[in-house]
């Protein structure tokens, strides 16, 4: 069983909780490469919003996650995708906090998708068209790149892993921003009362 792990957003707390300070930095970050060098990210907790251990931007990819040291060391006891880690400050009045954003980043989640097995959405502009069949993520770099206004795109309707991925949190990219995490790992982060979080079961992924 995995789960989708987002901030925790309703109509009665602030969206989102932090504006950023070095918007133009967090524009570089992107889920296709590695950072040669690492940045550093300021962020300023919006009027009306709350401290939480996972907060909500609209800043940098989807994917990544802008957390507290105490959500980054139950993080660490477990298996996740390939990741960089940039020392952020959140400023909040006359203090300024420390926090952690994780960069995901890397196809390595590719070479554990059965492709044979799972279920694609051809999207045009992020929409979702038709079912696709992809054979590999070859195959979709090649559809990819027989299209020249960029409208191309494929999305997941069902995910079927090979039997040795043993991941706690990840995404499907470049399929998915969507974070999924393991069920352990879901438990662990309750126990711990780690806040900003919610947690909704996923059916795509068997």
């Amino acid at each position: 069983m995995y789960y989708k792990l987002s901030p925790f957003i309703d109509n009665k707390h602030k969206y989102p909780q932090v504006e950023c300070l070095t918007p133009f930095t967090a524009q570089q970050l992107s889920p296709w490469h590695e950072l040669g060098e690492i940045p550093t990210l300021k962020f300023k907790l919006q009027k009306g919003a709350k401290l939480s251990d996972l907060l909500s931007t609209t800043s940098g990819p989807a994917c990544d996650l802008l957390i507290s040291p105490k959500f980054f060391n139950v993080l660490l006891q477990f298996r996740m995708l390939d990741y960089q880690d940039i020392k952020s400050t959140i400023f909040l009045r006359n203090e300024e906090i420390a926090y952690n954003w994780l960069h995901f980043y890397g196809l390595n989640i590719v070479k554990y998708i059965n492709f044979e097995d799972s279920a694609f959405i051809e999207t045009e502009w992020t929409f979702p068209k038709c079912p696709i069949e992809i054979k590999s993520f070859e195959h979709y770099l090649s559809l990819k790149e027989k299209d020249s206004s960029g409208s191309f795109g494929v999305a997941i309707d069902k995910i079927v892993f090979k039997e040795h991925f043993d991941m706690d949190l990840f995404f499907i990219f470049p399929f998915d921003s969507t974070i999924y995490i393991s069920e352990k790992m879901a438990l662990r982060m309750i126990s711990e009362k780690i806040s900003g979080i919610y947690l909704e079961k996923n059916e795509k992924i068997v």
